[in-house]
């Protein structure tokens, strides 16, 4: 944990969506925010009565950097430059992202044909947890759309037996994944599973946590 050799925390969880740890001997608690290029942060010292929130349009780690370090004002006196920190951290991310791209083996959909007609894999799909998902076929293509949000939209592309790799539209999400349709004892889909194919594709694509099931066709 890179802020452990600044800041002297002993213990970093998550408690009740909030994250936690000990900031100098004090309880430091804090989310964060992000969408397509813009990033935000809040965080609180509770001891000390005293809380931050930095919003920004930049892609980047400045803003746990900054309330980081405008609440270490408020306990040392020669507080830490966490912006630089942070961005440092994000940068080796990177890297690490990149590194792993490197050394994963492309695949190659949409070479085969699935063992079954797209329209038999088309329908409406539910999980319980997170709500629906509409697979359509129309013409030669299969095509997944999420019901929350429009970024998880794309097509699905052939892989092998009844597993297809879902290629979402927006590229710039790194995120595909396999979608791995479940098939009856009568030969009918009865629901898919899915798993973010790349090992850098970020945790909050919980793709493996989804159990769906065909509601409707």
């Amino acid at each position: 944990m890179l802020i452990k050799k600044y800041a002297q925390a002993h213990f970093q969880a998550y408690g009740l969506g909030w994250n936690l740890m000990d900031f100098h001997g004090h309880l430091h608690v804090s989310h964060g925010g992000a969408v397509q290029g813009m990033t935000s942060h809040i965080a609180f010292l509770p001891e000390k009565d005293v809380a931050v929130i930095a919003l920004t349009n930049q892609w980047s780690r400045a803003a746990q950097g900054l309330t980081a370090t405008i609440l270490e004002h408020y306990i040392e006196s020669e507080p830490t430059n966490y912006i630089d920190v942070y961005i440092e951290g994000r940068k080796r991310y990177e890297a690490y992202i990149k590194q792993q791209k490197k050394t994963e083996k492309p695949l190659q959909p949409g070479t085969t044909k699935p063992p079954m007609k797209l329209t038999q894999y088309a329908g409406t799909y539910k999980d319980n947890w997170y709500g629906t998902v509409d697979v359509t076929a129309t013409g030669s293509e299969l095509n997944i759309k999420f019901s929350r949000g429009n970024a998880l939209t794309g097509e699905l592309k052939h892989l092998k037996g009844n597993r297809f790799v879902a290629k979402w539209y927006d590229r710039t999400l790194n995120a595909d994944a396999f979608v791995n349709f479940d098939v009856d004892f009568d030969g009918k889909v009865s629901g898919f599973k899915m798993k973010a194919i790349s090992a850098s594709t970020d945790f909050s694509y919980n793709f493996h946590d989804l159990d769906l099931k065909r509601v409707s066709e």
